[in-house]
């Protein structure tokens, strides 16, 4: 009974240790704040205004060179951005950590935490 003891609290304990390894080029949470706003602002742009008024060109290839502009302007590739994105996804608990940090600056970055329009 002991010895089948041992090999479940061993098993627990190497089951623990073998944790998903972050992405060889990971980008940190702090960049990932900022490149992700940017990156959710073009989709928001594609979606809200480009597919309403795409009479001179194609909204998707359009988002595609909104994104690679993000990415130049970030300093990361589309590979790395999305390697990153899927880490984080997989990883609820610090992507929450991502969006709560960046809702909460782009609230300070608001006047009036976005009441003015109502005023």
């Amino acid at each position: 009974m002991i010895k089948w003891l041992f090999v479940f609290l061993l098993a627990a304990i190497l089951s623990c240790k073998h944790s998903d390894p972050k992405p060889a080029g990971l980008i940190p949470k702090e960049k990932m704040e900022l490149l992700f706003w940017d990156y959710l602002r073009a989709e928001t742009f594609t979606v809200e205004f480009l597919r309403i008024d795409s009479i001179t060109r194609d909204d998707t290839l359009q988002n595609l060179d909104m994104q690679q502009q993000i990415f130049t302007l970030h300093r990361v590739n589309r590979k790395q951005f999305y390697e990153s994105y899927e880490y984080y996804k997989n990883h609820p608990a610090e992507m929450i950590e991502i969006i709560d940090s960046m809702v909460a600056t782009q609230q300070r970055l608001k006047p009036n935490n976005g009441l003015s329009e109502f005023y």
